[in-house]
């Protein structure tokens, strides 16, 4: 009896099979993506945050730009135009003259908007990318 015993037991005992863990792990089913309203409620949503800061005369300094926020997964766009620290206009479908492209998939979207995402890590995975000037980007990364 010199060897070790089956999987590595010192005693000799037959240890139990442990089921490996896909077996374990139930799979959970995957939750239902945001739709086009939930999306464009979202983007209503920072219109909203943004226009009570306006309000209180704390308005974020930037810069009067078209924009654009693409949803790859939906198969749609949002445009809307931020003008004096607030987003105006917002709507469904592209705009070719943006100056600022958003592109995030629309549960993105929402965690975004919700802060369950941040907009650095949303961007530094690839779940966020941004079609903009380098000074455009800095000053509208709080927006999100």
């Amino acid at each position: 009896m010199g060897g070790l015993a089956a999987r590595g037991d010192p005693h000799g005992q037959k240890r139990p099979r442990t089921p490996e863990r896909s077996e374990t792990t139930a799979r959970r089913p995957e939750p239902p993506m945001a739709d086009r309203s939930q999306c464009e409620a979202a983007l209503r949503a920072i219109a909203a945050r943004l226009d009570v800061l306006a309000a209180r005369g704390l308005p974020p300094r930037t810069p009067d730009r078209r924009i654009v926020c693409r949803v790859p997964d939906l198969s749609t766009a949002f445009h809307g135009e931020l003008r004096d620290g607030c987003l105006h206009d917002i709507g469904e479908g592209p705009r070719d003259d943006a100056q600022i492209v958003l592109t995030v998939d629309s549960d993105d979207l929402v965690a975004l908007t919700e802060g369950r995402l941040s907009v650095l890590a949303a961007w530094r995975s690839g779940r966020l990318t941004v079609d903009a000037s380098v000074r455009d980007l800095l000053r509208v990364r709080s927006l999100l």
